[in-house]
This record gives structure tokens, C-alpha cells and sequence, in this order.
């Protein structure tokens, strides 16, 4: 979730991440992950289990992910960690291996709920965490609670300048429309142009368009930032470092996220990639995991070992609404125009 990111590819790390390169890349996993999302003591305990390496590379959205990912076809990597909306694209490009119990025998702890919002990802990947899309903000900082996403969009004088906006066109544009009243994933011409125009008149007034920094240099701790478009978990893990951060799921309406492992087609390490996603879902294994990165888990056996304080933390166990919206991937023409939208906003 999310998740202050780069790339790490040094001339080193190429000849870890491609297969064929020497032989001790035989025995290493390869992650592609959003950074501080999945414990290291988890990672560490897997490689001594299994005697093996397991290498992470980083990165800082979805659109650089896809990308990265475009730029080899789909190779490189062994486990992916994907959003819901490139699943089905993923799917055609042929990039997924199959993933089932017959291949994660723990899949079968998981809850199904989550088959209702992403249909596409059944049989192709592995659920992994959960959670609402609102506003963190300092409470300590701003003038009143920021609970809407109009606030940011419009913020009142103190605030501007101190708004951390998505990098990524398909959270922004759609966060722009619901703003208006408008629905997330709209087609209509006229309402993308209109939240087109909102993103523009909001960027003057913008920090930094970049995802949050989990870290004491997070800008939300130092107080360079007073409010952020934010994943719950991140909200969460921030939280836990500066009692002053505060979540909200905007007024506008409940927004879910939801987050998969996916096994590479091309991955040339396929059964240890399944070992371990099996690992990751053993119930006390994945409660610490879910702990370490203020996540809520679709592992319902899990819950057994995770505390009641994390348990009764809305920002990262949210109760879902009944008219919640969610990512979904748009057609390629109201694809064009999400990104036509982003582009011209000029922020990379």
C-alpha cells in the first residue's frame, strides 16, 4: 500500500533479476513490490526455511510497475504485487500463471467476499491486503478535520501548498470526479473535462504529487505536508509514529483498494514462488505479516493471532459500506482519456 519508492536497478541487480545470468540467480525469488509491504522478518524466516535468497525491487505506483513490466514483456520477476484494475490486462498479455490451491494449498483459509469486486483475479492471483482510499491529515496542523475530498481540491489558504496528491492517473482522475459528485469510473465527456479542469485549478496548490514516505521523513511527520490523499494502511503505519496523523474516509464515499501476488508466467522459479505465498498465508505467519504492515488480511484464521487493538483500528480493519466504490479497469478509450487527463497535468 501503500509507499515512497524507486527502482533500485544497478548493473548488480540485472544480472539477479534476469534469468540465464549465473547460477546463483537459480536459487533466488524475485519481488516486485511497493516498499515496507511485507515484513522482512517474514522474508528472512522464508529464506532460512528454504535455504534460498529473496531479492525485492521496488516501485513507486502502478503505472511504473506496468511499465517496468512492459519494457521485458512480462519477465524479470518471479512475484508481482498488483492492483486489482491491471489484472485483466495482465491476464490477455498472457503475463499470469495459474494460481489455485491445487498450486497454494493456503488459499483455501482465504474469504471469498472479495470475489464480488474482482472477478477477473480468481484463478490468476492471490489476495494479499485490504482497505479504504481517504485523506491522512496532522490534526494538530490544519484548521478543522479534512474529511472530504473537496478539501484538498479547494483548500482553504493555510492548506495550500501542503496537499500531497497521487502520482497515479487512476486514482487521481477518478478522486477528481468523485470530488464533483460525479461517479469514480465515469465515461461521461463532460464530467472527465470537468475534473480535468479541478486538477488543473488544484496544482498550484499541490506539495508534492508522490506516494507517502513511511518513514520519520514521511513530510506528513515533519509537517512540511498537513494532509494527503492516503491508503488506510499507510495512514495506519503513520500513525504508529506521529499520534497526530488522522484518517479519514472522504465524505464523498467509501473508495475500497485491494491488493494480489501474482506469479509471473515466465518466472523461472514458479514452485518456490508458490511455497512461498503458501507460506505467507500459514494463519500466525500472515497475522505477523498483517501487523508489520498495517494491512487488513483476507486470511480469516489469521484473526485468531492479530491483536483487538489492530482489530478494532478502522484505518486498517475498515467496515465496508454498502455503497462503496472501487478501482476497476476502464476500457481502453476511457483509458485514453483518464491518461490524456493526467498527462497534460505535467506532474511527472
Amino acid at each position: 500500500m501503500p509507499k515512497s519508492m524507486m527502482i533500485y536497478l544497478s548493473l548488480w541487480s540485472l544480472l539477479v533479476l534476469f534469468p540465464g545470468q549465473s547460477a546463483a540467480a537459480e536459487h533466488r525469488l524475485r519481488i516486485l513490490n511497493w516498499e515496507d509491504y511485507l515484513s522482512p522478518e517474514i522474508v528472512a524466516e522464508f529464506e532460512k526455511l528454504h535455504n534460498v535468497k529473496v531479492d525485492i525491487f521496488y516501485y513507486e505506483h502502478d503505472e511504473e510497475r506496468d511499465e517496468l513490466l512492459a519494457t521485458r514483456n512480462g519477465t524479470g520477476y518471479d512475484l508481482v504485487l498488483v492492483d486489482g484494475q491491471s489484472i485483466p490486462g495482465y491476464a490477455r498479455l498472457g503475463w499470469l500463471s495459474p494460481l489455485t490451491a491445487a498450486e497454494v494449498p493456503n488459499l483455501s483459509l482465504l474469504s471469498t467476499w472479495w470475489q464480488n469486486y474482482n472477478p477477473d483475479a480468481i484463478g490468476r492471483v492471490m489476495p494479499y491486503g485490504w482497505g479504504t482510499y481517504g485523506i491522512a491529515y496532522r490534526v494538530d496542523l490544519v484548521e478543522k478535520p479534512v474529511t472530504s475530498f473537496a478539501q484538498l481540491f479547494k483548500p482553504v489558504s493555510s492548506l495550500q501548498g501542503k496537499i500531497i496528491m497521487s502520482p497515479q492517473a487512476l486514482e487521481l482522475v477518478p478522486v477528481a470526479l468523485q470530488a464533483l459528485g460525479f461517479s469514480m469510473m465515469s465515461h461521461d465527456p463532460r464530467e472527465l473535462e470537468a475534473a480535468e479542469i479541478l486538477l488543473k485549478s488544484q496544482k498550484p496548490y499541490v506539495y508534492r504529487y508522490a506516494a507517502l514516505l513511511l518513514t520519520e521523513k514521511s513530510s506528513l511527520i515533519s509537517g512540511e505536508a498537513h494532509a494527503a490523499m492516503a491508503y488506510s494502511g499507510d495512514a495506519a503505519a503513520l500513525q504508529a509514529l506521529n499520534e497526530n496523523i488522522r484518517y479519514a474516509e472522504a465524505e464523498e464515499g467509501q473508495i475500497l483498494w485491494f491488493d494480489y501476488w501474482a506469479v509471473l508466467a515466465s518466472s523461472t522459479q514458479k514452485e518456490l514462488a508458490y511455497q512461498f505465498l503458501d507460506y505467507l498465508q500459514q494463519p500466525e505467519v500472515n497475522a505477523r505479516n498483517a501487523e508489520a504492515i498495517y494491512t487488513a488480511t483476507f486470511n480469516e484464521k489469521a484473526m485468531a493471532y492479530i491483536s483487538e487493538e489492530t482489530k478494532n483500528n478502522p484505518a486498517v480493519f475498515p467496515t465496508i459500506q454498502p455503497n462503496a466504490s472501487y478501482f476497476v479497469e476502464p476500457d481502453t478509450r476511457h483509458l485514453r482519456r483518464i491518461m490524456s487527463v493526467w498527462h497534460d497535468l505535467n506532474i511527472r
